[in-house]
């Protein structure tokens, strides 16, 4: 009994059957004890990184005070998710609320007077970050805000910042930030050692004065301080318009530095560099500070705030947390274990992350041994299914490709069968065992259609000569004028009818012909010149034309092909152009190709006929004037010509529809 590829197929889909069978039933056996068995190995690497950052303090930017307090020992800088307006206003900086910090009592440096206020003194600082740019929002609280006036020659004399960038001591560059009234800030640039100060372009800012103080806004590139990570700034209060005196001066006080800021960025190098270090293959992991700030992440984390987890562990005080959670993008996995000083208190949190879709290496070990006759038959199902469905492509496609070889653009078979599976005993071998035999009967009856017309020129010939030789006869005779009028009439019947098989043995062995002659170099220009000279001799009734435009053109082809398709494009034009007509051809070289335009004057060539006038027995002679016979032949020659010479032909009427041209295109020889 012999199985079709469609039984085949039928049984190879049953079998596979059994494979998604097995994996759903192991699987939903395994599912809950694989979960936890993540949840507790996920815990672990938590809290076994966590213990690593154990009592690491400056990793966190934090210091211990005498009081046993832990402060920030750095200022943070905030990552801005958007750019800033630089108006003075600080609405757009609401979402950096966190990271400010405030300088009053504590960081007076200097008061001249006594009666500071920290109601109404002080000012607050948020440092931002966006791009390549550092942004500074210092706000002053100041009851008397004195700006700067025209024409002063003092910057001290009105209420202004101190700008310090760089570390103190090595190249810092200092700057007085006067207060304005029209809102643009000036930075002056002190000299060193005093005295003079210049105007720096580098810098922007803008300042906004309000009833509480003034809210200064300034820009500063991100490489003048990304060497010392440093900056200084004291916010200096003047209240004597006259003689400028100094009331008071707030600034933080760093290393025995008056107005000196550590400034670092929240993620924290050292952390990162031990993340980067670890394998943590499809986990995603996460460190927070004490203050719910993202120090260190990997992958898409970096992202993520993870402040839910975060607050639960540092509220509860709880020793570990872990949970399996819906998101919108599935289940997974969330381990998270807090991170301790050396007196117990709080450093942060470690968060570890993995989605349940993603099994890792010791999920798969566990699921190996249940789901391991599910796997052998799904590797034996599948190669057997991936073998014979490339094998029954590969045959099909094999197949195909040598029937579309079988038979030319022209319709001509080339083969007498096909090789493709013909001793196969499937389908596939049927079909090929058929088309073989279409084949065969379809060339013998090519063949019989190419020797057709020579047969018949050979068997017509005879009696035509014979009626040729029985007219001149009677010719020779003296009859009346109707008797010769009779004999004119069967003679131009004979020519036509010998032309017309002509014309078909021609058709016949046009093509056989070119492709067995050898092309040798010919100047295409040369034969063009002299034919349209000859042509211009015979026919002087009509305007015949050449225009070289491409000098010496050689080609690879035969003269005398050539110069056939030349009688086929002439014996067509003339047919169509009226006496004193125009018949021109231009030759043009165009990307190693040259172009010869056949042009007539004449009446459009019908839409209908375009897409096939190129055909064997396709003749629209509804323009045609003369009284000869025409069987559609002579553009089929032509384009045969043109092709056996690697080249093709085309017409088109021209855009005024007075005329019409024939673009024949042949390859340029290659020089060597």
């Amino acid at each position: 009994m012999r199985l079709g590829i469609r039984a085949r197929l039928i049984l190879l889909t049953l079998a596979f059957l059994v494979i998604p069978v097995l994996a759903y039933i192991s699987s939903q056996e395994m599912k809950r004890f694989m979960l936890r068995h993540q949840q507790s190995s996920q815990l672990i690497a938590a809290q076994a990184l966590a213990a690593s950052l154990h009592g690491q303090y400056a990793q966190f930017q934090m210091r211990q005070e005498k009081s046993g307090e832990l402060t920030d020992a750095a200022m943070f800088i905030h990552r801005a998710t958007s750019p800033f307006r630089m108006d003075g206003l600080a609405d757009e900086w609401a979402p950096a609320a966190s990271a400010v910090r405030e300088f009053g009592r504590e960081s007076l440096l200097m008061e001249s007077g006594g009666g500071f206020d920290p109601a109404t003194g002080g000012f607050k600082l948020i440092v931002a970050r966006w791009e390549d740019h550092i942004y500074l929002l210092v706000s002053v609280q100041d009851e008397t805000v004195i700006p700067i006036s025209r024409g002063w020659t003092d910057p001290g004399k009105a209420d202004h910042l101190r700008l310090g960038l760089g570390a103190p001591g090595e190249g810092e560059r200092k700057y007085i930030v006067p207060v304005s009234s029209d809102g643009e800030l000036s930075f002056l640039e002190e000299a060193p050692g005093g005295g003079r100060v210049e105007r720096n372009e580098t810098l922007a800012g803008r300042v906004k004065i309000n009833s509480r103080g003034y809210v200064m806004e300034i820009a500063l590139p991100e490489s003048q301080i990304a060497g010392s990570m440093t900056l200084r700034i004291i916010a200096e209060d003047v209240d004597d318009q006259r003689r400028g005196r100094v009331k008071s001066a707030i600034g933080p006080m760093e290393d025995g530095a008056p107005g000196l800021i550590h400034l670092a960025y929240f993620q924290s190098p050292e952390i990162q560099g031990m993340l980067d270090s670890l394998d943590l293959a499809e986990v995603e992991a996460r460190v927070f500070d004490r203050a719910r700030r993202l120090r260190a992440s990997t992958g898409f984390a970096a992202d993520v705030s993870g402040e839910g987890e975060a607050l639960r562990i540092l509220a509860s005080g709880a020793p570990y947390y872990t949970n399996i959670e819906t998101g919108p993008n599935g289940e997974k996995v969330v381990a998270a274990a807090p991170i301790k000083g050396s007196d117990g208190g709080s450093l942060g949190v470690v968060i570890l992350e993995r989605s349940t879709r993603g099994a890792d290496s010791m999920q798969d070990k566990a699921m190996e041994n249940t789901l391991w006759g599910a796997f052998l038959a799904f590797v034996a199902v599948a190669a057997g299914l991936v073998i014979f469905s490339t094998r029954l492509s590969w045959r099909i496609h094999r197949l195909r490709g040598e029937a579309e070889r079988a038979i030319d653009q022209e319709g001509r078979v080339r083969v007498d069968g096909l090789e493709a599976s013909r001793e196969s005993g499937d389908e596939i071998g049927d079909l090929s065992r058929s088309i073989s035999g279409l084949l065969k009967k379809l060339r013998s009856h090519h063949d019989f259609l190419a020797i057709l017309p020579r047969t018949l020129k050979h068997e017509i010939n005879n009696p035509l000569n014979t009626i040729t030789v029985s007219l001149e006869n009677l010719a020779a005779q003296e009859m009346g004028q109707a008797g010769s009028k009779y004999i004119q009439s069967a003679g131009r019947g004979v020519a036509r009818l010998r032309e017309i098989v002509d014309n078909l043995a021609e058709a016949a062995s046009v093509e056989d012909s070119i492709q067995e002659e050898k092309f040798e170099p010919v100047d295409l220009a040369l034969i063009l010149e002299r034919y349209m000279e000859n042509s211009a001799g015979v026919y002087k009734d009509r305007r015949i034309q050449f225009s070289n435009r491409a000098g010496k053109a050689a080609i690879l082809g035969s003269d005398y092909r050539i110069e056939q398709l030349l009688d086929k494009l002439m014996d067509n034009a003339l047919d169509f152009t009226f006496r004193d007509g125009t018949i021109e051809a231009r030759l043009e070289r165009m990307n190693g190709r040259f172009l010869l335009t056949f042009y007539n004057d004449g009446p459009p060539i019908p839409e209908r006929t375009l897409g096939n006038m190129f055909d064997s027995l396709v003749a629209d002679r509804e323009g045609d004037k003369s009284a000869r016979t025409h069987l559609g032949i002579g553009l089929y020659v032509a384009r045969a010509i043109c092709q056996g010479h690697g080249g093709g032909i085309s017409a088109r009427n021209t855009s005024d529809g007075k005329g019409v041209e024939f673009l024949v295109i042949l390859p340029a020889a290659r020089h060597g």
